[in-house]
């Protein structure tokens, strides 16, 4: 059995308005096409509203802006809405677009930590209120990918057409074939948003600074700036088509509404491509080249794509090995004193981020037991879980097969002393034998034996020895272990099918963060339900403990 519990959440709403001829109507067919508790905050950026156009209503409180320039200030709103709102989870939407029934419970139901949700977007024909009729076969937009920087790249029709001004940029477009091709997948992963919608907590819209507004107008690419900054510090931004929202596209028809100006977009384009393209945040843990290649290939992309973009680095960097590129770009930092260790960390890694998650008893995500005896570590990475387990007196079997990471947990265990107590190998375990490791040539923490399940596409994997679950147990004579730990990116498929009931005798208990699909978890999780209950931590992380039989069945969210 397993189960998932459900908490009723508020929803904030910030809506910015420049001028715009469906304020009104936006916030009425929100009103009443939400089904949970809502809170909506248009903000009126230097302009007030007739009085027949004002909502009343408890829910709606509108807000003012007075920074008394042409420029729309869509930044600086969603900041002053998320300083003041109440609500757990947060969206972002445009000022001329209707709503699906249920659309806020939707995406709090589906969500999971670390996301950025958008809904399906249709096609809006405002002045009758609905979903514009087509004409043609084209589908909903679901998907854009990201045009080449360097060129227009507009449409299929028109590839590669130098872009007259000289000066690179940032921008999607709407990804038709892939809109077609995984019309089946009900929640997927997105490359990049157009910024019309955007669903995420407020907690985490503040762990990554969002709405940033240094160094360029507080309007421009700001779906980029919610896309980019999610990937690449390890988040994911998701269509979920269980929902959607139909967006007017002005056009020449209704106009802009609101003056802007040529010098502030240019502005933008420059500070946001130099941002991102050449790997100025400093929060990332993977670099812009991992997200051209994890939805590789795209549309209308060169394939000297790397040498267009970075022509001095790409030579230098095809000759180094995985390992090579990554000590010469995450070189060893001090040893640092952490919740009572002393832990050496790698420049730019994701390693502090780990450190604070695991080895902070407080958060204690894998549920560790205090008394347990022996604990097997799959997936040790620098060694977090094994450094704890060995304090409350376990002994403990640290399998970890990338080799700079098992440098860095072996250095771990002998400063703090325990090397009595864990037992470092340089193996991963799941399907035996020779196993290809995916992770990115230059930054990147996500590291896999499962390209396909994570998106990871690079030129020189790390080959790398992996040993099954049962050898685990059969070569280093473990009759017993109180807890399995599975953080393995992947291979935790392999490992929970080649469980049995003989097996499965030994393990009291298991943590495992579960990869993949919706399908792939529930699988594994009714699986693992023969004999455990299991508790989610989130819909990611899972806790099972030996059945005990007072829990009823859920479906598992």
């Amino acid at each position: 059995m397993w189960y998932f519990l459900v908490t009723k959440y508020m929803l904030s709403i910030v809506i910015p308005s420049r001028n715009e001829k469906f304020l009104r109507q936006t916030i009425l067919d929100a009103l009443s096409n939400a089904t949970g508790e809502i809170e909506i905050f248009p903000v009126l950026d230097g302009y007030e509203l007739p009085p027949e156009e004002i909502v009343t209503d408890p829910r709606v409180h509108y807000l003012r802006l007075s920074l008394g320039d042409n420029n729309c200030h869509k930044r600086e709103a969603i900041n002053m809405m998320v300083d003041i709102c109440k609500g757990e989870y947060i969206m972002a939407l445009d000022a001329h677009c209707m709503m699906a029934k249920g659309f806020d419970e939707q995406l709090i139901k589906d969500h999971e930590p670390n996301w950025v949700q958008v809904p399906r977007r249709h096609r809006l024909d405002a002045d009758n209120w609905c979903i514009q009729e087509q004409s043609d076969s084209r589908p909903p937009i679901d998907y854009e990918y990201l045009m080449f920087p360097l060129d227009s790249g507009k449409t299929p029709n028109n590839p590669r057409e130098p872009k007259k001004d000289g000066h690179p940029s940032l921008h999607g477009f709407k990804w038709d074939q892939r809109t077609l091709a995984r019309a089946n997948i009900p929640i997927d992963e997105a490359m990049t948003i157009q910024g019309s919608i955007w669903f995420m907590t407020k907690k985490y819209f503040k762990e990554l600074g969002l709405m940033q507004t240094e160094g360029h107008n507080g309007w421009f690419q700001d779906g980029e700036e919610v896309g980019f900054k999610t990937w690449l510090s390890g988040g994911e931004v998701m269509v979920n088509k269980n929902t959607w929202y139909a967006h007017l596209h002005k056009g020449k028809h209704y106009g802009r509404m609101y003056p802007t100006s040529k010098e502030a977009i240019k502005k933008g384009e420059d500070y946001w491509y130099d941002f991102f393209v050449n790997n100025r945040w400093d929060k990332r843990i993977h670099d812009f080249e991992w997200l051209i290649e994890k939805f590789w290939p795209l549309p209308n992309w060169p394939t000297d794509w790397k040498k267009r973009l970075w022509p001095q680095e790409t030579a230098s960097l095809n000759l180094m090995s995985p390992i090579e590129q990554l000590k010469m770009n995450h070189p060893i930092l001090p040893d640092k004193e952490f919740f009572g260790f002393k832990v050496r960390t790698r420049e730019n890694f994701h390693d502090e981020k780990i450190i604070n998650e695991i080895l902070n008893e407080v958060l204690d995500i894998y549920k560790i037991p205090s008394n347990a005896k022996v604990v097997i570590d799959i997936g040790a990475n620098i060694g977090c879980v094994s450094l704890r387990a060995a304090r409350y007196g376990a002994t403990v079997y640290a399998f970890e097969p990338e080799i700079y990471n098992f440098e860095t947990l072996s250095h771990n265990v002998l400063v703090n002393n325990l090397s009595d107590k864990i037992k470092c190998i340089n193996l991963g375990v799941g399907n035996p034998g020779e196993t290809k490791l995916f992770m990115h040539q230059k930054n990147s923490g996500m590291i896999s034996s499962k390209q396909q399940n994570n998106g990871l596409i690079i030129d020189n994997p790390e080959i790398c020895n992996f040993i099954s679950i049962k050898d685990v147990f059969n070569n280093y004579n473990i009759e017993y272990c109180d807890l399995l730990k599975l953080d393995c990116e992947g291979s935790e498929e392999d490992i929970i099918r080649d469980l049995d009931d003989d097996l499965v005798k030994k393990i009291e208990q298991i943590s495992v963060e579960i990869h993949g699909s919706r399908e792939v978890r529930n699988e594994l999780l009714k699986k693992l339900s023969k004999w455990y209950t299991c508790v989610g931590i989130s819909r990611r992380e899972w806790v099972c403990q030996k059945n005990t039989n007072i829990y009823e069945y859920d479906n598992g969210g």
